[in-house]
This record gives C-alpha cells, structure tokens and sequence, in this order.
C-alpha cells in the first residue's frame, strides 16, 4: 500500500463500525432494553479488556484511550441521566464536551514510551484528575449563566451539543486528523474513531441506548486496535518498515505453482558499520530499504536479517523480473548517501568552536547491494529449495565482484 494511503486505511474499519452503530440505533435499542443490566456494562468489559491487553503489550497510550472512553461513558451514565436543563447536569455535560477531546488530542501527540514511567503516569493521571473534577466540582449559578450565555444546548431540533462545543470538537478532529497524517499509527486512528464516538453520543444526546452503542463501539475499535498494532510488532521489522523474517516465512507457505526469490544483500556492510558506527549503518538500513519498497516492481519486500533482504515474486520467472532487480541495484549504486561527521563535531565541541556549523562535517558514500535470484523449477520445486538456489547466486554475485545480479 502507498505510504500516502495508510492514514485513509487505518481509519477505515473505525469509520465502519461507526457508521454501522449510528445508523443501526433504534435496532441495537431492543437489545440494550432486553438484555439490561448486562448491555449497560458492555462499554466497561470491552474498555477491561482493552486496558489488559494494552498492559500485556506494554502500549499506554492506548490503555490511557481506554480509560477516557470507559471514564466518560461512566460520568455519562452516573451524572448525565437526569434532564440537561437542571444547572449541574448541565454544566457536566459541557466540561465533557470541551475536555474530552482535548484529554485525547493530548494523549495523540504524546510518544509511545511504554507503561508505568513518567510520561505514561502523567498522562494517566490527567483523565483521573479531568474525571474527578467533573464528578466533584459544584459550580455556582454565576458559572453556570456564564457557560450558559456562550454554549446554550439544542441549537437546531435532535441536535443536543452548542454550536461552540461543536466547533470544539471540530477543531481537535481537523488536529487529530493532521496527528493521524503525520504519525500513521494504529493509536492515533483509533483515538480519532473515540472523538467521533464521544461526539456523536453528545450530540444526539436524546436518542435511546446511544451512549451504550457507541461507547461499545469505541471499546471494540480500541481492542482491534490493538490486535493490529501487536500483529505489526509481530511481522513488521521496526527499523525498516518492511514485512519481517515471520511474515517472509508465512508467505513462502502460501506460493502459487511459478514464482522467484531475490535476495539482497548490503556489500561491505561490517566494514561501513566498523567505520562509521551503528547509528549510520542503521540509516543505510533505512536507505536500503526505503529504495527496495520503491523499486521491488510487482514483488513483496521483506528485511529477511541483518543486511539481508528478500524480494518474492509470486506469479513471475526470472525473465520477467531480472530487469526490475537490475534497476534496483543501479538505483542504491546512484544513491549518495550523507554522512555527519560525528568525529569531526566532538573535535569542534572539545575545541569550542565558536562559528554556528563550523562542527558539521559532511561525508558522501555510495552504497551497493548484491542479489542473486532464483525461481521454482523442476530442479528447486519447493520454497525452501528456491531460497538455497537464491543464496547460491548471491554469493555467486559476491565472488564476481558485488553490485551485481546472477543467477
């Protein structure tokens, strides 16, 4: 899938779902009605079970998404059931409509550092202290006129929200959205789909069960979420961004009757490690890789280990895809790299060089790679021969000088 279209597809089972609770309300109603009280603590189980697995695999981003979805359904059900006009519920409800989002926004621009460290407790802490005060603050009748005046409910007929609390939340989606481009993740899609969610249950406020559906709702988009954020870390190689030796291994299983192997291989890559440190071989890593995700033409890429790659082309001969690996090879042979010369910045340092970017040294290198290919025949009939074959001809490519294809 294209880079640009990631952020459209991570968004694109949340949005279903959603779509699918709103329009099916007055069906999933009867059931809220016939199955109470269990159906009323659905939203609770399902934001558990987020916060579990969360903990299992050490992302608090999402379980601190997890405990704003079950938090806000639960001052929803404890201090909004009564009517809006009555001046504390009111005033709830809209400290609900303005800090929901922001609490959430918060926690999308926050970086992943795992749990139960500063940053992961700080922000914990601020949606229990957002909970508390909402749950504990009586607001007096000068407050309650003030908000009144500038966020007055049920601006148009089934529409609960004030014009401003809307605009509110419109705001933090435009961010998220911007968050969501940006940062491409699993958690920031899903806590957009939980903004949407929040809205449209303040929103439409009068309607039966919306709170339960949607909040449901939520609760299961963040356990999905969560399953395809650990798949990832499961088959996709973090330092590269392609598909990893699991997920390689996995579609060798699933090979049609004709299909090819690459494998690539980064030349001289110990001694460019050896020279330039690990931070710069981790950045030819990134380079590699980012060059074969653009130039593996109808194949699929994947870091096979260490400075090893593999392409497999399902479906094609040798024939039909030599030419495209060739392309590759001169596309990284081409590539100058940019090196900073970290030595030359701590001489500078030790120095105290006064001049602004007299310690910024810079080194251009080439990188090249070998591959060496083979495809499934009479004499290699299976994927685990196919592969040897393709190790064979990469170190045949290596023994005829590198930057090279063979077969």
């Amino acid at each position: 899938m294209p880079e640009s279209l990631k952020p459209l597809w991570r968004l694109f089972v949340p949005a279903l779902l959603l779509a699918i609770a709103f329009t099916q309300l007055n069906g999933t109603n009867d059931y809220i009605v016939r199955y109470q009280p269990l159906s009323g603590k659905l939203p609770y189980i399902l934001c558990s079970i987020a916060c579990v697995i969360a903990h299992i695999y050490n992302r608090s981003r999402l379980l601190v998404l997890a405990v704003i979805v079950g938090g806000s359904y639960w001052l929803i059900q404890y201090h909004l059931q009564y009517s809006l006009d009555q001046p504390t519920t009111y005033f709830r409800y809209t400290l609900l409509c303005l800090l929901v989002p922001a609490n959430i926004l918060l926690m999308m621009l926050m970086p992943e550092k795992g749990l139960w460290n500063k940053l992961s407790i700080t922000l914990l802490v601020i949606p229990l202290v957002i909970g508390l005060v909402i749950h504990f603050y009586q607001p007096n009748d000068l407050l309650v006129q003030s908000f009144n005046a500038l966020l007055p409910l049920r601006p148009t007929d089934g529409f609960t929200m004030s014009t401003g609390a809307s605009v509110n939340f419109a705001v933090f989606l435009v961010l998220g959205l911007l968050v969501l481009w940006f940062k491409k993740g699993e958690t920031e899609a899903a806590a957009i789909a939980s903004i949407v969610a929040v809205f449209i249950t303040l929103a439409f406020f009068a309607k039966p069960s919306i709170s339960t559906t949607l909040f449901s709702t939520a609760g299961l988009i963040l356990i999905i979420s969560l399953l395809l954020r650990s798949r990832e870390l499961a088959f996709i190689d973090e330092l590269t961004a392609l598909p990893g030796r699991r997920a390689f291994n996995e579609k060798l299983n699933n090979l049609g009757h004709t299909y090819s192997i690459a494998m690539i291989d980064i030349d001289h890559f110990k001694k460019f490690n050896d020279k330039y440190g690990h931070s710069v071989g981790d950045d030819v890593l990134k380079l590699v890789a980012a060059l074969i995700g653009k130039n593996k033409g109808s194949g699929t890429a994947y870091r096979y280990g260490g400075e090893e790659f593999s392409i497999v082309y399902n479906g094609r001969t040798i024939e039909q895809c030599h030419e495209q690996l060739d392309i590759l090879r001169q596309s990284i042979a081409e590539y100058l790299l940019i090196i900073r010369d970290d030595k030359v910045r701590k001489q500078a340092a030790q120095q105290a060089t006064p001049k602004r970017g007299a310690s910024r040294s810079k080194t251009g290198v080439n990188v090249t790679i070998s591959i060496g290919i083979s495809e499934r025949s009479d004499k290699h009939d299976t994927p685990e021969e196919v592969l040897k074959a393709a190790d064979k001809a990469l170190y045949k490519a290596k023994q005829a000088g590198r930057n090279r294809v063979c077969w």
